[in-house]
């Protein structure tokens, strides 16, 4: 089983954006992971790269990260009173 961002209760997506995946209510105490990724997707990049918008694009860095499948970067982030608190960049930072 895969489970993301376990034990908040979900509501309904807004109407504005129903394709929203965190629909809960955010209090402070609760910790989130933020993920941003690149992924190498050959099927996606195909289009890409055979229309005029492929020098957008740095073709050496696909090639590069196309053997790991692209990268990802995760961050843990804890929300606070008065805002949010980057665990993860904390604790490289005491490393």
């Amino acid at each position: 089983m895969c489970v993301h961002d376990v034990g908040m209760k979900p509501h309904p997506p807004r109407p504005e954006n129903k394709f929203l995946r965190n629909t809960s209510v955010i209090e402070a105490g609760q910790v989130f992971t933020i993920e941003p990724g690149l992924y190498v997707i050959d099927a996606l990049l195909a289009p890409l790269q055979a229309d005029d918008r492929r020098d957008l694009v740095d073709w050496a860095a696909i090639a590069e990260l196309r053997p790991f499948g692209g990268i990802r970067i995760e961050d843990n982030v804890v929300v606070e009173e008065r805002g949010v608190r980057n665990l993860t960049r904390e604790a490289f930072a005491q490393a």
